[in-house]
C-alpha cells in the first residue's frame, strides 16, 4: 500500500522496473487504479544484457535545467508514519552534496562503488551523481556477500550498521583477503564497538555519518575521529565523540 501512496502523491508518469519485480509492480498499479483516481504510469521494463551499452546513441541532446534551483528529484522519508513526506531536491543542492560526499570520503578518480544503500534513499546519499563525477564504476547486485567486494575490486561502499553486521557475521567460506583498504560509510544509529573493531580487523576503514532526507543525506560525519563514529555508549568514554563535523557545504549546524 505504501507504493500506492507514493505513486499517487508524486504523480509519476513512468516507472522503471527490474524484470524480476515486474509482477509486484503490476500488482501495485492494479491497486493504484482501484484505490485512487491517479492515472497509472507507464511501466518500462529493465533487462540488462551483454553489449547493451554499445547499442546506445551517444548523440542525444541534453536537456539542461533553466535554473539550478529547478527540481531534480523527489525523495520520500523513511520515517515511522504511514504517509511519508516528499522532499524535493534541487539541482544546486544535489551537486553540492554530491561533491561534498566525494571529498569527505576520499573518493578519488575511477572508484569502484558497491551499492548497498538504495538509490531511492536520498539518491544513494547523492552518490548516484558523485560516483559519476569521478568516472567511477557502479556495482549493483541483487544480493551482496563479502566475496563480491574482492571479486569486483571494490574501493568504496556504504550501508546501514546492519550491512556491517552482515559482513562481520558472514560464513568464513565467503571471505577472501581484501587486496586494499575498503572505505565504508555507515549511517544512522552508531554500530556497536565490537562490530566496528572487527570491520577494521578485516581491512575496512569505517566512517559514521548522520543525516536526513531533507538534508540530501549525510549532514554530520565523524571526520578525523579515531573511533570513526559520532557517538558510542557512555561506558566507552575513551571512544566517545562529543560532536560531529558538518559537511562542507552546510552554512551552519544548530
Amino acid at each position: 500500500m505504501l507504493s500506492v501512496l507514493l505513486l499517487s502523491h508524486s504523480a509519476a508518469r513512468i516507472v522503471f522496473v527490474d524484470y524480476q519485480l515486474l509482477e509486484i509492480a503490476q500488482g501495485t498499479l492494479d491497486l493504484l487504479t482501484q484505490k485512487t483516481d491517479t492515472t497509472p504510469p507507464i511501466l518500462v521494463l529493465i533487462v540488462v544484457s551483454e553489449g547493451l551499452l554499445e547499442t546506445v546513441d551517444g548523440g542525444f541532446e541534453i536537456r539542461r535545467p533553466r535554473s539550478e534551483w529547478d527540481p531534480i528529484s523527489v525523495n520520500y522519508i523513511s520515517g515511522t508514519t504511514s504517509r511519508p513526506k516528499g522532499v524535493v531536491y534541487s539541482h544546486r543542492g544535489a551537486y553540492l552534496n554530491a561533491l561534498s560526499t566525494v571529498l569527505l570520503h576520499g573518493i578519488g578518480s575511477m572508484p569502484v562503488y558497491l551499492w548497498t544503500v538504495p538509490m531511492f534513499h536520498c539518491n544513494g546519499w547523492c552518490l548516484t551523481w558523485g560516483v559519476a563525477a569521478q568516472g567511477g564504476t557502479n556495482i549493483c547486485l541483487r544480493k551482496v556477500n563479502p566475496d563480491n567486494i574482492v571479486q569486483y575490486n571494490v574501493t568504496h561502499m556504504g550501508g546501514a550498521p546492519t550491512v556491517l553486521n552482515m559482513i562481520v557475521n558472514s560464513p568464513v567460506s565467503d571471505w577472501r583477503p581484501l587486496p586494499r583498504k575498503v572505505e565504508i560509510m555507515t549511517g544512522g544509529s552508531p554500530p556497536p564497538p565490537q562490530i566496528l573493531f572487527k570491520m577494521e580487523e578485516l581491512g575496512f576503514g569505517v566512517n559514521h555519518l548522520y543525516g536526513l532526507t531533507e538534508t540530501y543525506g549525510q549532514g554530520l560525519i565523524a571526520h578525523g575521529n579515531q573511533s570513526g563514529i559520532l557517538c558510542l555508549p557512555l561506558k566507552d568514554q575513551s571512544l566517545k565523540l562529543d560532536k560531529g563535523c558538518s559537511i562542507l557545504v552546510w552554512k551552519r549546524l544548530t
